[in-house]
């Protein structure tokens, strides 16, 4: 039987469900919801996927087409999904997470599992938590899953200590495009691209930018709030008042401003709620962008300090990583070859998709 199981597997593709809060089309763009699609967009040439989502997309939305087979349910979310994928009759079941805490994880595991008995069931902790429980009470939860994918470094690290071998660790994958022809600009520009909240730290970069006072460069801002909150209507005060601060609300144009800027600083104050490797970074070094980025865990693991990017904590480190790649050209250029092959090498979709589909194979074998 298990032989006949093997043969059937190697011929026709394994029934994959992936449950996840939100999906697109969504107006709402994050780094988690980019990298939730891209990774099912891999998966689904290679199974026969079906995403669950929350049906919450408004009427406009429904009518956009997302190339991937989606069921929408209502709340409860994790339960309602549980139980229409066991209607599927799937191979395997994996809950992309967003859960912002882990005490969060204990409930909804254990409510997904007593829908999906007898089904291998996967946990992928896309984010880092704002708050984390002890291991060992983590542990009560991860015993209801059999295998737990971490999107980085410490979460991989917190999970082992919950539930041994069952956590791994898959960074989070980005299509790697070519190389466009770099255009000679006498302006160095210094970009931001993401969220305008706080825990982001863009105003961490206004400060320090306005301290340097440096000649020829600028600052490119490219993101939104979407609670129309304070970072943003401060950025687009300070853009009314100096020419060499440029902000836009969420560009069409957003690729050609990121392939415009000659290196990237995302000077993050935590990682909660961010995807478990920050997709901005993971984007600019796939264009040969090197990062300034803080020293926190969603950018510890992809930034090397001093070779790709520099990794800095307080605000005067920051000023002095602007100023180095600013006025260094050549130091920018060694930098920007460092962070194109550390995408290439560490942070190619094709490459994550396929792994992410044999730990998922498996757990059928």
């Amino acid at each position: 039987m298990e032989d006949d199981l093997l043969v059937d597997m190697a011929v026709s593709k394994i029934r994959l469900v992936y449950i996840t809060k939100n999906f697109p089309p969504l107006p709402r763009v994050s780094g988690t919801l980019q990298y939730a699609y891209r990774l099912c967009t891999e998966l689904s040439k290679k199974t026969d996927l079906t995403v669950i989502a929350l049906g919450n997309l408004e009427e406009k939305d429904r009518k956009k087409k997302t190339g991937i087979k989606t069921i929408r349910v209502g709340q409860p979310f994790v339960l309602n999904a549980a139980l229409e994928a066991r209607k599927l009759n799937p191979d395997v079941v994996v809950f992309g997470s967003g859960l912002s805490s882990s005490l969060a994880l204990l409930p909804a595991l254990l409510s997904m599992r007593l829908a999906l008995l007898g089904i291998p069931f996967v946990l992928h902790q896309l984010t880092e938590f704002n708050s984390e429980i002890p291991p060992a009470l983590l542990g009560a939860g991860t015993a209801f899953v059999d295998k737990v994918i971490c999107t980085n470094r410490h979460l991989t690290k917190y999970f082992f200590q919950a539930c041994g071998k069952k956590a791994e660790m898959l960074l989070p994958g980005f299509k790697i495009p070519a190389l466009p022809k770099a255009k000679k600009s006498s302006i160095i520009k210094i970009g931001f691209f993401g969220h305008y909240h706080f825990v982001k730290g863009p105003d961490r970069l206004v400060g320090a930018f306005k301290e340097l006072n440096l000649e020829n460069a600028g600052l490119v801002f490219d993101g939104i709030d979407y609670e129309g909150g304070k970072m943003q209507k401060m950025l687009l005060k300070e853009a009314k008042k100096r020419k060499d601060i440029m902000v836009y609300i969420d560009s069409p144009k957003y690729w050609q401003l990121l392939i415009e800027c000659d290196f990237v600083a995302l000077p993050f104050r935590a990682s909660g709620s961010v995807l478990g490797v920050s997709m901005a970074a993971v984007e600019a070094m796939a264009y040969g962008k090197p990062v300034v980025g803080g020293n926190v865990s969603v950018l510890s693991s992809i930034i090397e300090n001093g070779k790709n990017g520099f990794l800095v904590e307080t605000d005067k480190e920051l000023g002095d990583a602007i100023k180095k790649l600013a006025t260094d050209a050549k130091l920018r250029e060694k930098m920007g070859r460092n962070a194109r092959k550390t995408a290439e090498q560490k942070f190619d979709i094709n490459f994550s998709s396929k792994e992410f589909l044999e730990i998922c194979k498996r757990l059928l074998r």
